[in-house]
């Protein structure tokens, strides 16, 4: 067997610590080093996984040289960072969004594309490969489905999304996001206009929406129709609800929550456990990001075109 890859995670957060764990237990990769701002947080992680923990990834780099580094920090602090690893030769795997703006994103897509020309690039949306709306793609490309008519996806949290997740990013490019990009990767089609609505609450202190409705006009004729917010109650009995419906003149397609039609009541309520993006499986990640990460991977282990791009990622930031 080929050596393993040498790989790290810079910021080890609640999806940094997932990347961690996927490169710990994949046997095609060798998790050598984390990096994040917090070295309590970075102690912790190392610990779990076995592996080093770093005070900068200036010292990561020299001490390892990694050939991935996934870089799981917010966007707000990823330019320098991204660019300091496309610099090393590594290849890279970005959360998402990009950048805080579309003005900062081009930037960086420009900046990476000169600098990584021969590397792998990848942009971690899960969608892309999460078993569910691959289905429905397939469904859409075989003609299955007939011509596509109209579109539906819901993407709405609680008002824990607005109280973790806006005092740094904002529900249009960390949430909505998924589904601009899963809307246009499912029909092969782009997003020539869009019509929209917000309601602005609880999220006002950050300058942020707390919810918006769209209506998508696609370049195939398709309309679209696109439900996000982090607005439901904190005890609400799903973290997420997501669905995704898409009609043709030849049939319907459609998914219904993220719990994969697992219920749980006990005399607390009812919960619906998220089954689908990250759960952990006999300590073990497992669902689209475990998938997500084993296509990075591969693709820089087989030379394989990656699931995401940077233009890509761009073009539904752009949306």
């Amino acid at each position: 067997m080929t050596k393993p890859l040498k790989a790290a995670v810079v910021g080890v957060g609640l999806i940094g610590r997932l990347h961690a764990m996927g490169y710990w237990q994949n046997g095609k990769t060798e998790l050598v080093g984390v990096v994040d701002q917090n070295p309590d947080l970075a102690k912790t992680v190392a610990a779990e996984f076995n592996t080093k923990v770093f005070s900068s990834l200036g010292e990561l780099i020299a001490a390892e040289n990694p050939e991935l580094i996934s870089i799981a920090v917010p966007e707000s602090v990823r330019f320098d960072l991204a660019i300091q690893a496309a610099k090393s030769g590594a290849n890279l795997l970005l959360e998402k969004p990009l950048a805080p703006t579309l003005a900062e994103a081009d930037r960086l897509v420009d900046e990476i594309e000169k600098i990584s020309a021969n590397k792998k690039v990848m942009v971690n949306f899960i969608l892309r490969c999460d078993q569910r709306y691959s289905e429905i793609k397939d469904q859409v490309a075989s003609g299955a489905l007939g011509e596509i008519c109209t579109l539906f996806a819901r993407r709405r949290g609680t008002s824990l999304g607005a109280d973790i997740y806006g005092p740094w990013t904002n529900l249009l490019i960390s949430t909505a996001i998924h589904d601009l990009d899963a809307i246009m990767w499912v029909t092969g089609a782009n997003i020539e206009r869009v019509y929209a609505e917000s309601v602005v609450k609880k999220c006002a202190q950050w300058g942020h929406e707390d919810a918006v409705v769209a209506t998508l006009k696609l370049s195939n004729g398709a309309i679209a129709t696109l439900e996000t917010s982090w607005v439901m109650p904190a005890n609400y009995h799903s973290p997420l609800e997501a669905n995704f419906d898409v009609v043709g003149t030849g049939g319907n397609a459609r998914i219904t929550g993220s719990n994969q039609g697992v219920e749980v009541f006990t005399e607390t309520g009812l919960s619906l456990p998220e089954l689908s993006s990250w759960p952990v499986f006999q300590d073990q990640i497992s669902g689209a990001l475990r998938n997500s990460l084993e296509n990075f991977i591969e693709s820089v282990y087989s030379n394989k075109k990656p699931a995401m791009s940077l233009v890509e990622a761009r073009n539904a930031q752009s949306v």
